[in-house]
């Protein structure tokens, strides 16, 4: 949180750091779940034990659709089954929504700059952004 010695004129330098510091948070948590929700390291035990859990909720939901195929079996606990759906789905949904916010600390994924203009070459709006694999022009090669 920015103190209140931020608000006061004449102390912009104190503004400043305390700025520089959430971002640099900021930006080490998006850093810290990018590294988790990508491949393991070597070593990242946290890392690891998030792309297991993944790959064996991956597999439950593939016998979970074969079990609910089976009419006999998928009447013997079918609320069993809506729920374990559903749980899927919203763990599937946070790792989807967290792998998109931290992927722009990865240097490959990150957007530079985004310009919106107006394009010469037909009506309407145009945009562009710089990254390290665009051109100067904005385009992706």
């Amino acid at each position: 949180m920015i103190s209140r010695k931020c608000l006061r004129p004449g102390n912009s330098s104190a503004c400043e750091k305390a700025t520089d510091n959430m971002q640099s948070a900021y930006g080490r948590l998006r850093r810290r779940v990018w590294e988790i929700v990508d491949v393991a390291a070597e070593g990242d035990r946290m890392s690891r034990a998030v792309d297991t859990f993944i790959l064996s909720l991956i597999f439950l939901n593939v016998l979970e659709t074969v079990c609910t195929s089976v009419a006999w079996i998928q009447a013997l606990a079918p609320r069993a089954f809506q729920l374990f759906e559903l749980f899927s789905v919203m763990v599937f949904s946070v790792e989807y929504v967290a792998r998109v916010w931290s992927s722009t600390s990865e240097s490959r994924f990150a957007v530079q700059e985004i310009r919106i203009g107006q394009s010469g070459k037909q009506d309407g709006y145009m945009l562009c952004w710089k990254s390290p694999k665009a051109s100067s022009d904005g385009i992706l090669n």
